[in-house]
């Protein structure tokens, strides 16, 4: 598991023992398996392997089908971060009250409210 991983499933286990309701952006979302099975509706893991309009949006289709209400946006593994905060934004759009998390190896928790 990578350092990204680790650091994004520490985060949401977090903020679901919060009463969080979290979508999580990855490119490998198997980490966060055990977390659905724990928190069920609490948490979406949606597979994000490019930042280009139709994977975020097939995300944010994923994320719409499963969560009421999304808290906190959690992107794990920003390799570009000009990418990966435009894919943040499109999702806040979406969810203007939620609070965007970047979870990387070179910034271990970057959080950024809407």
């Amino acid at each position: 598991m990578s350092e990204d991983n680790v650091g994004g499933r520490a985060l949401a286990e977090a903020l679901l023992e919060e009463s969080q309701e979290v979508a999580v952006l990855s490119r490998d979302v198997e980490p966060f398996a055990l977390l659905v099975n724990s928190y069920a509706d609490s948490i979406v893991p949606a597979e994000l392997r490019h930042a280009d309009l139709p994977t975020i949006t097939e995300a944010l289709t994923c994320i719409e089908q499963s969560l009421p209400a999304v808290d906190v946006v959690a992107l794990v593994g920003a390799d570009d971060d000009e990418r990966m905060r435009a894919a943040g934004d499109f999702l806040l759009a979406r969810w203007p009250e939620a609070e965007l998390v970047i979870v990387s190896a070179a910034r271990p928790l970057a959080a950024v409210t809407a």
